[in-house]
């Protein structure tokens, strides 16, 4: 019953959180352009170990999320949410969590896919059944019972409702 008192901050919560779940999936996208171009190559060959080169691609995809997805709590103040300042804390460390680990799933889609069309096709099949089944647009207890078992088994249901059990506390 959390947030069905205000729906449109029940909402707003479900769509930051998605916000930065789409962009840190997405945010790949640019290894596979630095492959296709030849960049990668000199990037492998220079001192750095692979994992840092990794944590490297997947900390700006996280910066980039999570700064989207302040823009869109900066929005949503203006449209009425209401949060503390302990529970903007708790925000941006789940958007952190998300984002880090959205971005290291779509480094490694990005790794396995090898073209831009190809990586935008997986991450469009992933994209709309996790986001509509997160309960971030609807609540989940609304939804078909034939839907129920996808929804308990997406990892974004949960992260949907410690988000918003934070946001609209």
């Amino acid at each position: 019953t959390i947030g069905y008192s205000s729906p449109l901050n029940y909402l707003i919560a479900g769509i930051i959180i998605m916000t930065v779940f789409q962009s840190a999936l997405t945010n790949s996208t640019s290894i596979i352009e630095d492959i296709a171009n030849g960049f990668m190559k000199e990037i492998i060959v220079s001192p750095s170990e692979r994992w840092q080169i990794s944590l490297g691609q997947i900390s700006s995809a996280v910066v980039i999320s999570v700064l989207q997805g302040l823009i869109v709590v900066i929005m949503g103040l203006f449209m009425g949410l209401k949060i503390s300042v302990l529970q903007f804390i708790g925000m941006f460390l789940v958007m952190i969590a998300v984002g880090f680990t959205f971005s290291a799933i779509g480094l490694f889609l990005a790794s396995l896919s090898k073209n831009s069309t190809t990586f935008q096709m997986i991450t469009n099949v992933l994209l709309m059944p996790l986001t509509f089944l997160s309960g971030a647009y609807i609540p989940t207890n609304v939804m078909p019972k034939i839907v129920q078992p996808f929804v308990y088994i997406n990892p974004l249901t949960y992260t949907t409702a410690i988000f918003r059990y934070i946001t609209l506390k």
